[in-house]
């Protein structure tokens, strides 16, 4: 029940979670440690929403999605 998996695709650590039969993605991370910590917030606070994060923190799926696949988010024109 780790919850911290190796993409080798992107080459990062994600997190995610199955719930109510869903796949939740909770973010990436480039070392297997900042993966654990977020896991570990997450766990803590219920796996919230707010869990849901990119490298700015923003939760809009645009970004989410950019930072899953490794593109820098802040080379991102804003909308």
């Amino acid at each position: 029940m780790t919850y911290v998996y190796y993409n080798k695709k992107v080459k990062r650590w994600v997190v995610q979670k199955t719930i109510d039969g869903r796949c939740h993605h909770f973010g990436s991370f480039m070392s297997e440690e900042e993966a654990y910590e977020h896991r570990d917030y997450c766990m803590e606070h219920g796996w919230s929403e707010r869990c849901k994060i990119n490298g700015k923190g923003d939760l809009t799926p645009f970004k989410r999605v950019a930072h899953m696949f490794g593109v820098d988010v802040n080379s991102i024109p804003q909308r």
